[in-house]
């Protein structure tokens, strides 16, 4: 895929002003002269980082989750989230492993840093969840859900 990124630089916008820049085609005829390329994709500055955010996989999506990896946020609907270090760290870990069972053990051991036994380690995550959802505003029959005894899945509904 060929992209032509439109900063926000203004050295071409007197000739660019009334035309629709949203095809390949329609920038070539705003520009004489200029090549365009097959399969041209055209964005703003910002739609390519996040292109290019999403290319590199640090941006994860589940249904209406969004986390940005790189800005340390979580948004949901279109509503950003306020999320403590640790439980962005255990929303992150588990959408990246969303549609599988997520041990309470490797939850532990990857969020908290620590190694401990399923008892322990089940109480403490059991915590975070419970405000994970409240903060999200999920009940819990949907999108993260208890694998009981084994530890967390968070999916799609």
């Amino acid at each position: 895929m060929n992209i032509l990124v439109i900063g926000e630089a203004r050295l071409i916008s007197e000739e660019l002003s009334g035309h629709d820049l949203s095809s390949a085609p329609d920038v070539a005829a705003a520009l004489p002269g200029l090549e365009i390329l097959p399969d041209l994709v055209i964005m703003d500055g910002k739609t390519f980082a996040t292109y290019c955010a999403n290319r590199r996989g640090r941006i994860l999506r589940v249904g209406d989750l969004v986390i940005d990896r790189d800005r340390k946020q979580a948004t949901f609907g279109g509503r950003r989230v306020g999320l403590s270090p640790t439980q962005f760290r255990l929303l992150k870990h588990l959408a990246l492993h969303a549609g599988q069972v997520v041990s309470y053990g490797e939850l532990l051991q990857e969020v908290w840093g620590r190694i401990g036994d399923d008892r322990e380690a089940q109480d403490l995550i059991r915590s975070h969840v419970r405000d994970l959802r409240r903060k999200l505003g999920w009940t819990p029959d949907e999108y993260l859900f208890s694998a009981r005894g084994f530890g967390y899945i968070l999916k799609n509904p």
